[in-house]
């Protein structure tokens, strides 16, 4: 509802899908049919990748911008890569290979996490 100027209908379903896919698990909810109808199928998985990159990240870092500094994520063409701090407690448990792994899934990619 804000008024970002420049904006057009498909950047804004794109932004709407790029939150749903951060907060929600599943894409079968019918509430998300009329943003797919604005965006082709190469937008709608860019998107979904983002989102659920946020999901991760939210997951690694708690909010804490600081926590992001003791991450990194790697694509190449073989794996997706998560190395972590070693001696960070927060990435002793957690939902963040949980994740990791639905993000990896969804670029059709193996994952590992590296704990450095």
């Amino acid at each position: 509802r804000l008024p970002f100027m420049g904006l057009e209908h498909e950047d804004r379903a794109g932004l709407a899908l790029a939150l749903f896919y951060r907060y929600r698990t599943d894409d079968t909810t019918p509430t998300i049919d009329q943003a797919h109808t604005l965006l082709d199928a190469k937008r709608i998985n860019r998107v979904h990748t983002i989102g659920l990159c946020l999901r991760l990240s939210y997951s690694l870092t708690a909010g804490m911008a600081d926590m992001l500094g003791k991450t990194s994520l790697e694509r190449s063409e073989k794996e997706l890569l998560l190395t972590v701090s070693a001696t960070e407690p927060m990435f002793l448990a957690g939902s963040f290979p949980k994740r990791l792994a639905r993000l990896a899934s969804h670029l059709e990619l193996p994952c590992r996490i590296v704990r450095q």
